[in-house]
């Protein structure tokens, strides 16, 4: 109801106020009613939001199997966020992610990381939930293909 709402009143005034509570609302809605300025303007908001919402921005075009979003927090995601998002009170945000997320992670072509540090991440992902990730941890460690560095 408030998402028809808020773009009917964006036709009306010419803003549309997105926000990071109603975005993925906001891009379903565009999706499904074949919207696509809204489509087009809420894929630039999330690439823009990848940083501070990566693990969420993740999540959502995982559950939605949107290569777009999926492949923006890819393109993002590199030694530097996956530092501060270690290194910071977000740190369970990462551990946290949902195994489908993890793999479309590390199955990435373009994932900008060293192995080193994937491997990092995976062991401290696998330690966070031990008990309910114990299956999943070999397929991941042989997810990423070695390379020469």
């Amino acid at each position: 109801g408030d998402i028809v709402k808020t773009i009917i009143e964006s036709f009306y005034t010419g803003k549309l106020h997105v926000t990071s509570e109603n975005i993925k609302f906001m891009y379903e809605f565009a999706k499904v009613h074949c919207v696509h300025w809204l489509t087009s303007h809420t894929l630039k908001l999330f690439e823009d939001m990848v940083p501070e919402h990566f693990v969420d921005i993740l999540e959502f075009g995982t559950m939605l199997e949107c290569k777009k979003i999926k492949d923006l927090c890819i393109d993002k995601f590199d030694h530097a966020l996956l530092t501060s998002l270690l290194d910071s009170d977000r740190v369970n945000s990462i551990l946290t992610l949902s195994v489908p997320a993890i793999k479309v992670l590390l199955g990435a072509d373009s994932l900008n990381l060293q192995e080193a540090n994937v491997f990092d991440l995976v062991r401290r992902w696998f330690e966070f939930d031990r008990e309910n990730r114990s299956e999943t941890l070999e397929e991941l460690m042989f997810r990423r293909r070695l390379t020469r560095s």
